[in-house]
């Protein structure tokens, strides 16, 4: 039996998913939290790794703040 795509994905996959978001899906926008809840690949991203939108988000706002790509 293989593995879920769940339990197949790594964290390492899922920072560069963030970095991606964070500078490529409106990277310029300085938008709250809920917003960036709601972009699609947030929400695509949440539901592969079991997650909720909101924690997705919170990622990609704090790599925006970070700077680093």
């Amino acid at each position: 039996m293989s593995a879920t795509p769940k339990q197949a994905y790594s964290s390492r996959k899922y920072s560069r998913l963030v970095e991606w978001i964070a500078f490529n899906d409106n990277p310029g926008d300085d938008e709250p939290l809920a917003a960036v809840a709601d972009y699609l690949t947030v929400v695509m991203v949440a539901h592969c790794y079991d997650l909720q939108p909101i924690r997705v988000a919170a990622d990609v706002l704090n790599a925006r703040k970070a700077g680093t790509k």
